[in-house]
């Protein structure tokens, strides 16, 4: 009893004093991409191992294409000499890089870059959002009475902006890791580095980059943690039950294995779902599966976007499934280039293998009432309810039939390949309608033809009972 009852309370006291976290186990996980924010992982270069100096708004603004809509402070770039555009290719460095992490962070939330070229037109709160954490990230505010031309520290994003791209993509990671203000301390090469997160501030302010935080409505606020809070004890308690089941068939087991094994601390942490490293921490680093090794170079050297050196022979340029494309068609003069994949890739480097528009088509308009094009897509839960519902009584399977048939749709990960010819879609939508409704029809002759054939049959049994009587 006492065990059980230290099981219950050990994950309630503050998990953040001890380094741990807990799992929710009753949520779902939206865009928990590692790392975790866009450009969060820049900031630590930026911020230990570049000179800033101070610099206007107006004067940046006529270099400015991608990030024109965002910077409406004085800004402050890389140190840099005058002569020969100096600071003009610092401007277009920095934008560079903003859109690089732009694109980078939009494809590992399983989003088609190339759909949102102009993000100040997307109707999307969440591309705006990310968008805007990468142009703060790359273009921090100079201080305040900072001169022009002035040598200046890096200034970090406001965690307002931070808290913007949280609340307006719905990030969950199911645990309490996505957190903009923090601390990290990671080995590399054999070196302690102490990584922070953003300046802890919302915003707008003299101290940070970035706009005010997105505020939500107090009820909802509640609503949330209370479910939250409730969601985890139930899971303790859950967690608890099975705990005691099967405590004494792992202790069992302990007199051959090493003890240390199956300590009271590691029962814990598997059963309570606690853990000492965040789940977004967990997920592959989209910076390093992105990234594109140069032949030729030494093992371990990587950079960011195959199209960027200008070098490469077709068939390595995007992995062999694509081609290069400027990502703004009236720059000329520094055309800044992304991979544009062939109809069956995606991502940065063209590596994932989209799902088939024909083959989710298919398995909607044959299996759809069963939920088969949904777990087809990577929506389980989606899948599970259109089983349950046997196709939503009907209407949610033919609304997928339309959706998935008339376009290539996202699943889970990136748009469906668009291998489906329109007519093929159209034909065998019309043919099956036409079958279904034939086979409705035959079905309501047959049973009307049998309600007659009994109404005749029992006409005639009362007729005759009539006779014999007379």
């Amino acid at each position: 009893m006492v065990y059980l009852f230290g099981l219950v309370l050990y994950p309630i006291v503050d998990t953040k004093s001890r380094g741990s976290y807990t799992d929710n186990s009753m949520c779902l996980k939206a865009h928990c991409t590692n790392p975790i924010f866009p450009g969060m992982k820049d900031m630590y270069n930026l911020d230990k191992n570049t000179k800033f100096q101070c610099s206007d708004m107006h004067k940046i603004e006529p270099f400015l294409g991608f990030c024109n809509g965002v910077i409406d402070y004085h800004p402050s770039v890389k140190k840099h000499d005058k002569a020969n555009d100096g600071f003009k290719k610092v401007v277009q460095e920095a934008e560079k890089n903003a859109i690089t992490i732009y694109t980078f962070h939009l494809s590992a939330m399983g989003l088609d870059f190339w759909d949102y070229q102009e993000p100040d037109k997307a109707g999307s709160q969440c591309i705006k959002a990310v968008w805007k954490l990468a142009c703060y990230t790359h273009f921090p505010r100079s201080p305040k009475e900072c001169k022009e031309d002035e040598e200046t520290a890096y200034v970090r994003p406001c965690a307002g902006t931070c808290t913007n791209y949280v609340a307006k993509c719905g990030v969950e990671c199911c645990d309490e890791s996505v957190q903009c203000v923090f601390t990290h301390t990671d080995l590399h090469d054999k070196k302690t580095i102490r990584t922070e997160g953003y300046y802890d501030e919302d915003g707008p302010s003299v101290h940070c980059t970035g706009s005010s935080a997105y505020r939500s409505g107090v009820i909802w606020i509640l609503i949330g943690l209370l479910f939250s809070y409730s969601s985890k004890r139930i899971t303790l308690l859950l967690g608890c039950s099975l705990a005691l089941s099967s405590y004494q068939v792992m202790a069992s087991d302990g007199d051959n294995k090493d003890e240390k094994e199956y300590d009271d601390q590691k029962i814990t942490e598997y059963w309570t779902g606690l853990h000492k490293t965040g789940n977004w921490r967990k997920q592959k680093n989209y910076l390093q599966e992105y990234s594109f090794h140069p032949p030729g170079t030494a093992k371990g050297e990587f950079i960011f976007n195959s199209c960027s050196l200008g070098s490469l022979k077709p068939t390595e340029e995007c992995s062999g499934h694509g081609f290069c494309r400027p990502w703004d068609e009236s720059d000329i003069t520094n055309p800044t280039r992304f991979c544009q994949c062939d109809v069956d890739w995606a991502d940065p480097e063209c590596r994932t293998k989209r799902k088939s528009q024909a083959v989710a088509f298919s398995l909607s308009l044959f299996i759809g009432w069963l939920g088969a094009d949904q777990f087809y897509l990577g929506y389980p839960v989606q899948g599970a309810a259109k089983l349950i519902s046997f196709g939503g009584f009907g209407v949610w399977w033919a609304y997928d039939i339309v959706r998935i048939g008339s376009a290539p749709i996202y699943a889970n990960e990136f748009r469906l390949a668009q291998n489906l010819e329109h007519w093929v879609y159209v034909t065998l939508s019309v043919i099956c309608s036409a079958l279904l409704g034939f086979t409705c029809a035959l079905g309501n002759v047959y049973r009307t033809n049998r309600l007659k054939r009994r109404g005749a049959i029992a006409l005639m049994a009362e007729s005759q009972f009539y006779s014999k009587s007379l």
